[in-house]
């Protein structure tokens, strides 16, 4: 009996083929059209707007407010998107009304001998209701600016109390140069005190990708290209799964009633459905990557996904397609789900939309779909790194193992209410 299903089941697989190869056409087209549309919308190139900020000098002539802002201006990351004006209140604060400039900074009388002697002095900065993008960027500057001024700030008045405490107040003053020089260091090459890490869009920031001891971006990998193949390539295969439906679809309740006056464990039948459809669903995958495997170059900046990571896909695609059928009891019902559900999830875990553009709650909700481990697995594969998958392999697996337990579940339960 297990013999003859198999014959069965393999024979009904193969009459889907033609359909199979149909539908890989014009899938084909259909995703690639919509990455290509959605790729433009989210990253189409737009002129970046640069804003003013006006800085009053109460001070007097104190060089060191000029040594500051010159300091400032040339910083790559405030040069990009800032300019500061130095000015007087009164025309800084007209210019804040107009609109022309989006914060005043104001430094006051005795600031710089305050922060040498302890005084601390604060810093005024204006920034009006409505904050735009840029002010937001100044203020988180500005956070970043105190935090590293309270820290230079501690080492000097420790250092003084460790020397005093020592008897060694001579010596203070090469204490503070050195201190000092440490501090401007830390500040000027910021590369050397924080690690780099590259955020490839649909990849967990956790998950390490150094190869050869240099990172992904040494290598100019297209973070933007490899998110939105992988997204293709799981649309591509969970929509192709549906071509299975003649394979998949849901048998007359004699067929599913003969099996158990056979004694045939619906486990069986349903293994046996699975392995075949798995097996040939997936060797049509890998002729698909062996032939764009032999047309794309070696010397590519990113590889092909792994055959694992097209089986773990396919045999998921074959799981859900199981599942729907037998819960739906109509073919072209399933495959209508097939469809709005592998998008809906894709969505959800981050595949069509970059997932820092979903709210946390979704984001979170996203990270235990299958459709996330899905993509975790092809985007290391594309960037070489198949064994850094074996995490999202296993959470497959147990979704797999999931959606078999609720089919068999499912028939079992209609056997026993008679409504197979």
């Amino acid at each position: 009996m297990i013999f003859k299903l198999f014959k069965i089941e393999f024979k009904r697989n193969m009459f889907s083929v033609p359909a199979v190869i149909a539908g890989a056409v014009l899938l084909g087209a259909l995703i690639a059209a919509l990455i290509f549309t959605a790729s433009s919308i989210l990253y189409r190139s737009e002129p970046l707007v640069r804003a003013r900020v006006a800085v009053v000098n109460n001070s007097g002539a104190d060089e060191y407010v000029e040594y500051a802002m010159g300091y400032l201006s040339n910083m790559t990351s405030t040069s990009l998107v800032l300019d500061f004006d130095l000015t007087d209140e009164a025309t800084a604060k007209a210019s804040l009304d107009k609109g022309d400039v989006i914060a005043i900074i104001t430094f006051p009388e005795g600031m710089i001998s305050g922060i040498l002697y302890g005084s601390n002095i604060p810093a005024e900065v204006t920034i009006p209701n409505g904050n735009s993008l840029s002010s937001l960027f100044l203020s988180e500057l500005l956070k970043d600016s105190v935090s590293l001024l309270s820290s230079a700030q501690g080492a000097t008045y420790t250092a003084a109390d460790l020397y005093y405490e020592s008897d060694k107040a001579n010596e203070l003053e090469n204490a503070y140069n050195r201190i000092d020089l440490i501090n401007l260091s830390h500040v000027a090459e910021r590369e050397k005190v924080f690690k780099t890490v590259l955020l490839i869009p649909g990849l967990d920031p956790d998950i390490e990708t150094v190869k050869e001891g240099k990172n992904n971006e040494d290598a100019a990998v297209p973070v933007t290209l490899i998110y939105y193949l992988s997204s293709g390539l799981i649309l591509f295969i969970i929509f192709l799964g549906t071509c299975f439906i003649q394979a998949l679809k849901y048998e007359n309740g004699s067929f599913y009633a003969c099996l158990f006056v056979k004694k045939t464990n619906p486990v069986i039948f349903i293994l046996i459905r699975f392995i075949t459809n798995t097996l040939l669903f997936a060797l049509f995958c890998f002729v698909i990557r062996f032939i764009a495997g032999l047309a794309i170059s070696e010397k590519t900046v990113f590889e092909l996904p792994s055959y694992t990571a097209f089986l773990l896909l396919t045999a998921f695609t074959s799981a859900l397609g199981i599942f729907l059928n037998i819960a739906a009891k109509n073919a072209p019902l399933a495959v209508l789900f097939q469809f709005l559900l592998g998008t809906a999830m894709l969505l959800i875990s981050g595949g069509i939309i970059p997932s820092s553009f979903m709210p946390v709650a979704i984001r979170n909700t996203g990270r235990f779909l299958p459709t996330y481990h899905l993509q975790q697995n092809m985007i290391l594969g594309m960037l070489g790194f198949p064994h850094s998958s074996v995490n999202s392999a296993l959470h497959l697996i147990i979704w797999i193992l999931i959606l078999l337990a609720g089919t068999i579940g499912i028939l079992t339960y209609r056997s026993k209410k008679g409504t197979l």
